[in-house]
């Protein structure tokens, strides 16, 4: 998603404006409602809205693996980070609204993206809570910081293989969730976006408040913000 600069910088440490740290923990359901107000596809046929947030999905994916090609594996200058997020940003908001299109609760699609972190990390499986955030994610990535720092690019080439994986099946295929789990896939590549940004000194939720920033100053859908 080719957008706009966002106002607000990531950094190695994962700060952003005062506002946006003083706000109340940042749920996986709100995120949906509030990108789903900017999705410019929905006019669209419901498999040809599909295709085109997959391939959008994808893309971004790629513009991900390209701007870390382009920077030290560990040491990305803040300039670097911000290119970074804003990818993991845009693939977010693709993510988010083609698990929904597909029929997947998103409170499910959440559930079952810590699930996959906690197996990941060879955690005992727990119930997961309802109104599941951001920050619970970004959380069992930063318990277990010091094995994800010996994992290298491993999560960034699951991130990559299992995009492709998507891309490949039609609405109709991931609706029917013929041999594999549609909640399972979907949560696997939430997870992955989670490992990948906390690889690289980025939060999950400072992520998604910054895109949905951007995305509400480029398309501001039926609330639209004017500014002089």
């Amino acid at each position: 998603m080719t957008t706009s600069k966002p106002a607000s910088r990531h950094t190695r440490s994962g700060t952003v404006n005062t506002e946006a740290a003083s706000s109340p923990s940042l749920t996986v359901l709100d995120y949906y409602k509030r990108a789903s107000r900017t999705d410019r596809f929905k006019t669209s046929e419901r498999g040809e809205h599909y295709r085109e947030l997959g391939f959008g999905f994808f893309g971004e994916v790629g513009g991900l693996l390209s701007a870390l090609k382009k920077g030290k594996r560990d040491q990305l200058t803040p300039p670097h980070a911000q290119v970074v997020g804003e990818e993991l940003g845009d693939a977010l908001w693709y993510l988010v609204n083609m698990a929904a299109l597909s029929g997947l609760n998103v409170e499910d699609l959440a559930k079952a993206g810590l699930q996959f972190l906690r197996q990941h990390f060879d955690e005992q499986p727990k119930a997961p809570p309802t109104g599941l955030t951001f920050k619970a994610l970004d959380g069992i990535a930063a318990q277990h910081h010091l094995q994800l720092s010996r994992q290298g690019d491993s999560p960034l080439r699951m991130l990559a293989k299992d995009s492709g994986g998507i891309v490949v099946q039609d609405l109709r295929a991931v609706s029917a969730g013929k041999g594999f789990d549609r909640s399972q896939m979907f949560g696997r590549l939430l997870g992955e976006l989670t490992l990948v940004g906390a690889r690289h000194g980025l939060r999950l939720e400072l992520i998604a408040r910054e895109n949905l920033a951007k995305i509400a100053d480029r398309w501001p859908g039926d609330n639209p913000r004017y500014s002089n």
